[in-house]
């Protein structure tokens, strides 16, 4: 019987919809005794529940430097080995306040401070990409609502839908789509999320209302093509895994998952490896592709963290969350291989606590 290495896992916002899976996935991974100490700014947060230890931490989106302050102490009481965190702001933290601090040995998905910097901010992103020779397509950055009316005339509004997303935002949230025909604005979420679409005109007011901004954010063209979420592993840059997942949404902006179909399509899977190894990523990358009007595939966004929907992909013959803890401390990999075309949905099921 094969040796199982003892690992203490840090996992972050273990109230994630579809966390259980991902954590039951680590368990069962054949060459890792697994202990898992669950963090979330939510005190009771349904991961507490199936998790070993479970430790409340602040929001990293309010509070960086407490969040970071709070993760080290955690790691150093219970000697975590390494910390998966599972959202942009504490990979954003992490990056930032983190590399001088963290204990010694300690292993997280934000130990490229300088990667980190350039994925958690989709305009840095795309300048780096666009740079480095990878065609992301036309876009435009901008910081007022003058440049914002101006970058839309360059790249081809009104004849054109344009997106304007900020380059700190996460999913949806802000999202805002310029469509010269649809007179007054319409929401395309909740309220809350600010995510919705109408003419340029129509945008500014709303934005107006909401007493949001236009600083920061970036312009490309709207795709109506199908979304793909690619989850990705890569040591140094060479990607080892790579799954395409094809949305099946009846809103492709909706912030949760509500069904894909794998689709192991080799320009998709060529398109992420080639960002991986331009980033180079050394760990998990979440990368939001879209096909465009000539089926090329495009960049929408990217993230230095496991989807929230990984487990998705451990469904149909990769084990995700073990593979990057092997990553993360340098321990032999698996070689999976995957089920192509499967139609996969969420469910609700109970499991014993």
């Amino acid at each position: 019987m094969t040796d199982r290495r003892a690992v203490r896992v840090g996992v972050t916002c273990v109230g994630g919809r579809f966390v259980f899976d991902a954590l039951q996935a680590l368990r069962a991974a054949p060459d890792l005794d697994v202990t898992i100490i669950g963090m979330d700014a939510v005190a009771e947060s349904s991961g507490k529940l199936f998790v070993d230890r479970f430790v409340q931490v602040p929001f990293a989106s309010q509070d960086p430097r407490g969040f970071v302050k709070a993760l080290f102490q955690i790691c150093q009481e219970q000697a975590i080995d390494v910390v998966v965190l599972w959202s942009e702001a504490e990979t954003r933290a992490v990056a930032q306040y983190g590399s001088d601090r963290a204990p010694s040995l300690l292993k997280t998905t934000a130990d490229q401070p300088e990667v980190a910097a350039i994925v958690t901010h989709k305009g840095r992103l795309f300048d780096a990409l666009n740079e480095r020779g990878v065609d992301v397509g036309p876009y435009q950055r901008a910081m007022d609502f003058r440049s914002v009316r101006r970058a839309l005339e360059d790249l081809g509004y009104p004849e054109r839908s344009m997106v304007i997303k900020p380059c700190e935002g996460t999913g949806s949230r802000g999202v805002l789509i310029a469509n010269a025909t649809i007179l007054s604005y319409t929401p395309l979420l909740s309220a809350e999320r600010l995510c919705g679409t109408g003419t340029i005109e129509a945008l500014e007011a709303v934005v107006r209302e909401y007493d949001a901004s236009w600083e920061d954010v970036l312009i490309m063209p709207f795709y109506g093509g199908d979304v793909y979420d690619v989850d990705c592993l890569a040591v140094h840059g060479t990607a080892v895994d790579v799954v395409p997942r094809k949305r099946q949404y009846s809103n492709p902006l909706s912030p949760v998952n509500e069904g894909c179909v794998v689709a192991m399509e080799p320009d998709l899977i060529a398109y992420a490896k080639r960002l991986g190894k331009t980033l180079g990523v050394h760990g998990v990358c979440d990368f939001d592709l879209v096909r465009d009007e000539e089926g090329r595939p495009r960049l929408l966004d990217a993230s230095l963290r496991m989807s929230g929907s990984i487990a998705a992909s451990c469904v149909v013959g990769i084990n995700f969350p073990a593979q990057l803890i092997r990553i993360l401390l340098d321990l032999p990999l698996k070689h999976y291989d995957v089920i192509d075309g499967t139609v996969l949905r969420p469910i609700h099921h109970f499991i014993a606590v």
